[in-house]
């Protein structure tokens, strides 16, 4: 199980813990989406926002550029959202209309949930039902990441 803690409520910066193991942390940009993620053992990622009016992300090894994981909002109206894994091609589905988690559901078979942990905004974690890769769980992870962040956005802005 992948989650996050972070130092404080209001910190931007946050420690990635695979199933308690501190494995990495990340922390987002000021004037941008993207998301620098640093895992033990030199791997450095970068969750990367594909344009301005787009909902594509791509994780990035900044090591090689090579892509190892995409994301794309499923459609206008509606949460899910369209991934592109190395345990193959998924979909993130809400978990219901009183929650805020996701399922990651490949061919209706569900692969990992991901929700909301702890009292402070943003924390979360991955529970995977299958073995699936670390950089597969960061990127569910990441994904519900800007999930939270623009459902706050959004209530912020309606205040």
């Amino acid at each position: 199980m992948l989650e996050t803690h972070t130092p404080s409520c209001f910190s931007s910066q946050y420690v990635l813990l695979d199933n308690g193991k501190p494995c990495g942390k990340f922390q987002g940009r000021t004037f941008s989406s993207n998301i620098d993620v640093s895992l033990l053992k030199r791997y450095r990622l970068t969750f990367k926002h594909q344009g301005i009016f787009s909902s594509h992300y791509t994780l990035l090894d900044r090591g090689t550029g090579s892509v190892l994981a995409g994301a794309q909002s499923a459609g206008m109206f509606t949460s899910a959202w369209d991934l592109s894994l190395e345990v193959g091609d998924c979909k993130m589905v809400s978990a219901g209309f009183f929650s805020q988690g996701f399922y990651v559901e490949q061919r209706r078979k569900r692969l990992a949930e991901v929700n909301v942990s702890g009292g402070c905004s943003g924390t979360w974690y991955v529970r995977p039902y299958v073995e699936m890769p670390l950089t597969d769980q960061v990127m569910i992870g990441l994904v519900f990441h800007t999930i939270l962040r623009r459902r706050r956005q959004r209530r912020n802005s309606s205040t």
